[in-house]
């Protein structure tokens, strides 16, 4: 027999107990099991009382260095994949129920219409943003940024990004984004803007962190803009090259049927395939994803949608691999193998 400490219902194994002060009180196997990323429970757990413990994160490795191991057989899983690693693969089970019930009225048709929502600032962002604007993409995409007032750059500046761009940081002091005001140059795209960006922040559901009914407003679906457009081009959380780190802003466009471009680690889209998704390389060039310089990477899709035009035939294709991504995502249960992993270092 042995009994489990848990954070939350999402592990149902082994014989529960209501506190810590319990569990330590067992005298048969003693496991505690952490999940959302709690650190201050993490490091309060007293290990000489209890036979394993196990953190399940969300987050991405290198951007959540705040979390160590306590003792050397305490267990991470961390939410990104590196190399063999198990990982959480957190966003893909946690927005299936969200996104089941919403639905867009996709246009597999005409000229790409791209959609950027790019969220908070950091460096590749801004290069987006600004290459964006060099190519004159704004008036006919929704390209959209939320720079935030009173807020510092601070551990939004990814060394992978500027180690290896001499010259970024300076643009991104020249545009004043170190300081309260952000000085991107104020370019509406459309009207459509205003709904996720200029106004959310005015919304009464909107509290201070973000978030609506306990979910980051980020991962709604800006159903609007989506019928608006019919593409997806977005930077994931992190582009740092030794880990895939997947979220909702790839799974958005997964889930409702849209084609995308996904700035994130070398192979994102190669780890897709692995999880059994279908990928546009035989429709446009998908070389940006094996491209290890952030800076190439992002210059080779811009290109892909400045310049490619689909032929009828080819919407019908693309129409064709989206439906089969959507259906691949909800009839998937993404949550089984990393229960059973941790089922099975329990026991």
């Amino acid at each position: 027999m042995f009994y489990v400490w848990k954070t939350s219902n999402f592990f149902d194994f082994g014989t529960p107990v209501d506190s810590l002060d319990e569990l330590y009180r067992k005298t048969g196997k003693r496991i505690c099991i952490v999940d959302n990323n709690d650190i201050d429970t993490w490091k309060n757990i007293n290990r000489d009382l209890v036979d394993k413990c196990i953190m399940v994160c969300s987050e991405d490795e290198d951007m959540y260095i705040k979390l160590k191991k306590v003792k050397p057989d305490d267990v991470i899983i961390w939410g990104s994949k590196t190399r063999d690693r198990i990982h959480n693969p957190f966003f893909f089970y946690r927005l299936q129920d969200l996104y089941r019930n919403t639905t867009v009225n996709n246009r597999y048709s005409g000229d790409i219409v791209f959609n950027c929502l790019l969220g908070d600032v950091n460096p590749q962002r801004t290069y987006v943003y600004y290459k964006c604007l060099a190519n004159n993409m704004m008036s006919k995409n929704v390209i959209t940024y939320r720079p935030i007032e009173e807020r510092a750059l601070g551990n939004h500046v990814s060394s992978d990004f500027l180690d290896i761009n001499i010259g970024l940081l300076e643009l991104i002091r020249e545009n004043n984004l170190y300081y309260k005001t952000y000085g991107l140059p104020k370019v509406i795209t459309t009207d459509l803007d205003d709904d996720v960006v200029r106004n959310q922040f005015n919304l009464k559901e909107f509290s201070y962190n973000n978030r609506v009914r306990g979910l980051p407003f980020g991962w709604y679906i800006p159903k609007k803009i989506f019928e608006h457009t019919n593409f997806g081009f977005t930077v994931e959380t992190t582009t740092i090259n030794k880990n895939i780190f997947i979220t909702e802003k790839t799974i958005k466009y997964i889930a409702m049927g849209i084609p995308f471009i996904s700035i994130g680690g070398q192979g994102l889209l190669e780890h897709l395939k692995f999880l059994g998704f279908k990928t546009f390389s035989n429709l446009f060039d998908e070389s940006y994803d094996i491209e290890p310089n952030i800076r190439v990477k992002i210059d080779k899709a811009i290109d892909v949608l400045k310049h490619k035009k689909f032929t009828q035939m080819e919407w019908e294709e693309i129409k064709k691999i989206c439906d089969y991504n959507k259906k691949h995502y909800f009839t998937t249960d993404w949550s089984k193998e990393i229960k059973e992993y941790v089922y099975e270092i329990s026991i």
